[in-house]
């Protein structure tokens, strides 16, 4: 994965961390002229046994995340991971994938390469709503999406119209349907972690 996809995809994790930061922190009115101060060493991948210590679930998921993505390359090596830390990977991946543009842009992009993990992935986590919802996105693939970035994209773009409309119309249902969030991921992904607590301590 190259260093610019990186950066974007720590971006969004920011972006992500700083959005629940607001919104936890900040009362509908706020005195303009006071001075807000972020504690930005939240947003640094922290050590293992740091992050265990960590009582909030949002820095918590989001810490761990950054030490699991650090730890596989973004995705590169995901032979690094043993398979409940693969499983949190995925989901998480594609959370901030669809947050980010959609489930296009998860397809799109280098992650989309685990996409025939997603179902499974979500299912093991209990979000079986968020399962179904990542099976109908696959759908377009006829079930089975190409591991290579190139067929993948050939398949979102399609030369016939109608297809490129059929497409775009059953991803746009999956987004808003993801956007709903009935199921809260972030509890969810907190509680795989903690109910798997022994592969998630190195």
């Amino acid at each position: 994965m190259s260093a610019k996809i990186r950066i974007i995809i720590l971006l969004v994790v920011i972006a992500i961390l700083l959005a629940g930061f607001f919104a936890n922190k900040f009362k509908q009115k706020t005195d303009t002229s006071a001075t807000i101060e972020i504690d930005t060493s939240i947003m640094e991948t922290k050590n293992i046994d740091d992050i265990w210590k960590m009582e909030n679930k949002n820095e918590f998921v989001i810490n761990m995340y950054l030490y699991i993505a650090e730890k596989c390359e973004y995705g590169d090596a995901m032979d690094s991971l043993n398979e409940k830390q693969r499983v949190f990977y995925i989901t998480q991946a594609l959370e901030m994938e669809v947050n980010n543009g959609g489930f296009s842009q998860f397809f799109f992009n280098s992650d989309g390469c685990f996409a025939n993990e997603l179902v499974s992935a979500f299912e093991k986590i209990g979000a079986t709503k968020t399962a179904e919802i990542c099976k109908k996105a696959i759908s377009i693939y006829n079930d089975s999406v190409p591991t290579d970035r190139d067929e993948r994209e050939a398949i979102l773009t399609p030369d016939d119209e109608k297809d490129e409309e059929r497409i775009e119309e059953i991803l746009n249902e999956c987004d808003d349907a993801f956007f709903e969030y009935e199921e809260d991921l972030e509890e969810l992904n907190y509680q795989f972690i903690i109910n798997n607590k022994e592969s998630f301590l190195k």
